[in-house]
C-alpha cells in the first residue's frame, strides 16, 4: 500500500513539476511558461514591445500563443485612446480586445471578471470566435504597472485550446514581480 501511494504521489509530483518548463522575464514580471512553449519572440514598434511565445500542435501547422503587448503609456501620443486617465482598464480591455475582434467571424466576448495578477488590479475576458476554418477560443487580461500598459492575449484553436488554455491561463494568473 505505502508502495503504491509513494508511486502515486511521485507520478503526481512530476505531472504538476512538468506543467510549467521554463521561468522568463519580462519587464517587470516573471513568468513560469507551461512545457513546450518556446519564445520569446520581440518586436518593438514606437511605444509598444511585443513578446510571443508559442507551442506547435502535433501533425499541425498551428500554435497555440501567449502574446505580451506593453505599451508606455508616457510615450504614447496624447490622442491615443488606450492613454489614461481618458479610459477606465475595463475600457482598456474592451478597446484592446477590439484588435482581435475585427479579425475574426462569430466573435463572442464574455465572462467579464476583475481580477489581481501579482496583485495589481487586472481585467479578464474570455471569446471566442473563427478564422478562415478554425474555430478559435482565447482569453484577454489588461492591467497597467509602473505607466506601462500590459495587454496579455492567450489564444489557441479548437480542440487544443480546451486542454491549452487553461495552463496558459495559470500560467498568467501566477506571474510575479521581480
Amino acid at each position: 500500500m505505502l508502495k503504491h501511494l509513494l508511486f502515486i504521489l511521485i507520478f503526481f509530483v512530476s505531472i504538476v513539476m512538468g506543467t510549467f518548463a521554463e521561468s522568463v522575464k519580462i519587464k517587470s514580471f516573471t513568468l513560469e511558461l507551461p512545457g513546450g512553449f518556446t519564445g520569446p519572440i520581440r518586436q518593438s514598434a514606437g511605444p509598444t514591445e511585443m513578446w510571443a511565445f508559442s507551442k506547435s500542435h502535433e501533425s499541425s501547422e498551428t500554435n497555440s500563443l501567449i502574446q505580451f503587448s506593453i505599451i508606455n503609456l508616457d510615450e504614447a501620443s496624447a490622442d491615443d485612446p488606450v492613454r489614461p486617465p481618458t479610459v477606465t482598464n475595463k475600457d482598456l480591455l474592451l478597446k484592446m480586445l477590439a484588435g482581435i475582434e475585427r479579425r475574426r467571424t462569430d466573435f463572442w466576448k464574455g465572462n467579464y471578471k476583475e481580477i489581481k495578477l501579482a496583485g495589481i488590479p487586472a481585467n479578464k475576458i474570455e471569446w471566442s470566435g473563427s478564422v478562415e476554418n478554425f474555430k478559435m477560443k482565447g482569453v484577454y487580461y489588461t492591467f497597467i504597472y509602473e505607466r506601462f500598459l500590459y495587454a496579455i492575449s492567450l489564444q489557441d484553436i479548437m480542440p487544443f485550446a480546451d486542454d491549452h488554455l487553461p495552463l496558459m491561463q495559470k500560467s498568467i494568473e501566477l506571474i510575479k514581480k521581480r
